[in-house]
C-alpha cells in the first residue's frame, strides 16, 4: 500500500455467485493525512442568506425562494446505469475531459501527456505546455488506488471550469459582480489555480474499457465560509454567489434510462426532474465535513428494520454514516452489515432481466434506507425491487448485446471503517442505486444534503 492514498474505488463483487458488472465504481475519501483544523461553529445562516433553515420544504416553497431557476446546467452521461459522467475544461485556453462528477471524493484527476499506457491511449491527455494558466506544484508522485486498479499522478494547478451544456462555454468578458436581476445567461463557472492531478499511469483494468477520462471530485468546502480548506466546487458556488447571486447549491438528476442524459444544476434546482408532490428533506453532514456524510439510523427489508447501527453506543444517538456519493455505482456497506442486507433481500428472481418491474416488485421486497433529518426526525426513503436492481447491457461480438441484471447493492468495508477515530459502525455509500430514485442537493453553505423523489417522466 502507498504511503499516501487519496481516493478508494472498489470493483465491488455482487452477492450472487455472478459478480457485480466489472465497470461498478465506488469511490470513496480515504482519512485525510493531517487531521483538518478545527471546524468554526455554525451560529446561523451567512449573512447574505435571510430564511429560516427548515428541516423539509414542499416544491412550492422552492420555487418561493427562486430555487427553481439554477445558473447554469451541465449533461451527465448514463453509461449502463453504472456511471454518469460530463465535461469539464482545464487550462487556458481550455483542454475538455471527459470526467465522473464524483460526490465520494476530493481529487481531480485526468490523463497527463506522460501516460502512454494502453489506459491512456483512447483518451483525452492534459498538456500543461498548451496552457498559459498551468503552474507545476512542489511534490512527488502520487498514488490513488482502485480495488484491482491504480492511478499515479503528479499534481499542477490550472483553471477549471464548468460549462454549460446547452449554452456553450465562454467566459464573460468581465469579472464584475452582476447587478441583482441581472438576465444574461451564464455559460460557464471558472475557478483559478486548482489542484489537478495529471496521471503518468493508470492501470489497463478498469480504465481501458472506461469511456470517461478522469475524475472530478466534488467534496464540500471544509468550513463555513472563511476560505479555509475552500475545495473546488466551493470556488465555483462562491462564485455563484457572489458574482451571480445564486445559492451556494449543486444538485444531482440521475437518469434510470441510459438513452437520456442525466444532469447538474449549479445554483438551484432542476424543478423539471423533482416530484411536485414529495417535500426535500435535508440531512446535516456528519464531522468531518471534508465529506458529505449523512446520519443512516437503520436499514429496512420489507418494513422491518435490521438494527444495523446500534442503539446510542455506536454512534450519535445509534446511527451510522452513509456517504451520499454520485461516482460509486452501488449501495454499499461494511461486509457484516451488508451480509443482513443481502440475506433479508435473497437471490435474484430466474431470468429477471425478462421481467416486468411490475412482477420483479412483486418477487423482491421493499427496501427502506433511514436517514435522520437535521430536525433529528428519522426519514425512511423505500426503495422499490426495479430501484435496487440494476439492468444493463452486455456486447458479445456478433451475437449483438443481451440484458442482464444484478442487484444494486454489495458488500464493501471502506478505510473508514477500520479508523480508530471513526465512532459509528461502518460507512455506509448510498452510491447511484438510491440516487436514481432521490434527486439529490448539496447545499454547501449550510453543509447539509437535501433529498426529495425525482420525477424520470410519464411511466
Amino acid at each position: 500500500m502507498a504511503e499516501h492514498q487519496d481516493a478508494c474505488t472498489h470493483l465491488t463483487a455482487g452477492p450472487q455467485a455472478q459478480p457485480a458488472p466489472a465497470t461498478a465504481l465506488a469511490t470513496t475519501l480515504n482519512p485525510i493525512e493531517k487531521p483538518p483544523p478545527p471546524l468554526k461553529t455554525l451560529a446561523g445562516p451567512p449573512k447574505h442568506v435571510h430564511q429560516k433553515l427548515y428541516s423539509e420544504e414542499s416544491v412550492a416553497s422552492l420555487m418561493s425562494r427562486g430555487l427553481g431557476n439554477p445558473l447554469m446546467r451541465t449533461h451527465l452521461v448514463n453509461n449502463n446505469n453504472l456511471q454518469y459522467y460530463g465535461e469539464v475544461h482545464i487550462g487556458d485556453p481550455p483542454q475538455k475531459f471527459l470526467a465522473i462528477y464524483d460526490t465520494g471524493s476530493e481529487q481531480l484527476w485526468v490523463p497527463g501527456e506522460r501516460c502512454h499506457g494502453e489506459a491512456c491511449v483512447h483518451h483525452h491527455k492534459f498538456h500543461p505546455l498548451q496552457s498559459q494558466t498551468f503552474k507545476q506544484s512542489i511534490g512527488g508522485e502520487r498514488r490513488m488506488t482502485y480495488g484491482t486498479g491504480e492511478v499515479r499522478f503528479r499534481e499542477g494547478k490550472d483553471t477549471v471550469r464548468l460549462c454549460d451544456s446547452t449554452r456553450g462555454c465562454f467566459d464573460e468578458l468581465t469579472k464584475a459582480p452582476r447587478p441583482p436581476g441581472s438576465t444574461k445567461p451564464v455559460t460557464a463557472l471558472s475557478a483559478d489555480r486548482q489542484p489537478v492531478g495529471m496521471t503518468s499511469y493508470q492501470s489497463p483494468d478498469p480504465f481501458k474499457k472506461l469511456p470517461f477520462d478522469g475524475i472530478l471530485g466534488l467534496p464540500p468546502s471544509g468550513n463555513f465560509g472563511d476560505g479555509h480548506h475552500q475545495s473546488l466546487l466551493g470556488e465555483w458556488l462562491r462564485v455563484a454567489r457572489f458574482r451571480h447571486h445564486h445559492p451556494r447549491l449543486i444538485s444531482f438528476y440521475l437518469s434510470p434510462d441510459t438513452s437520456v442524459k442525466g444532469s447538474v444544476a449549479i445554483g438551484g434546482i432542476d424543478r423539471h426532474h423533482i416530484d411536485q408532490s414529495d417535500k426535500l428533506r435535508w440531512h446535516n453532514i456528519h464531522p468531518p465535513t471534508d465529506a458529505w456524510r449523512v446520519q443512516l439510523v437503520d436499514i429496512a427489508v420489507d418494513g422491518k428494520p435490521l438494527h444495523l447501527c446500534g442503539s446510542g453506543v455506536d454512534g450519535p444517538e445509534g446511527t451510522c454514516e452513509a456517504m451520499v456519493d454520485t461516482g460509486s455505482s452501488l449501495i454499499t456497506g461494511p461486509q457484516g452489515d451488508a451480509s443482513k442486507v443481502l440475506e433479508r433481500i435473497g437471490p435474484l428472481p430466474h431470468a429477471c432481466d425478462r421481467l416486468s418491474s411490475e412482477e420483479l416488485n412483486r418477487r423482491l421486497p421493499q427496501l427502506d434506507i433511514i436517514l435522520r433529518d437535521s430536525s433529528g426526525k428519522d426519514v425512511w426513503y423505500p426503495l422499490k425491487p426495479s430501484d435496487y436492481v440494476i439492468r444493463f447491457e452486455h456486447h458479445h461480438g456478433h451475437t449483438g448485446p443481451s440484458q442482464t441484471c444484478e442487484l444494486g447493492v454489495g458488500k464493501l468495508d471502506l478505510p473508514f471503517n477500520r479508523d480508530s477515530h471513526h465512532h459509528g459502525r461502518g460507512v455506509w455509500v448510498l452510491g447511484d442505486t438510491f440516487l436514481r430514485r432521490y434527486y439529490s442537493v448539496f447545499d454547501d453553505a449550510h453543509h447539509r444534503v437535501g433529498l426529495i423523489r425525482s420525477y424520470h417522466g410519464p411511466q
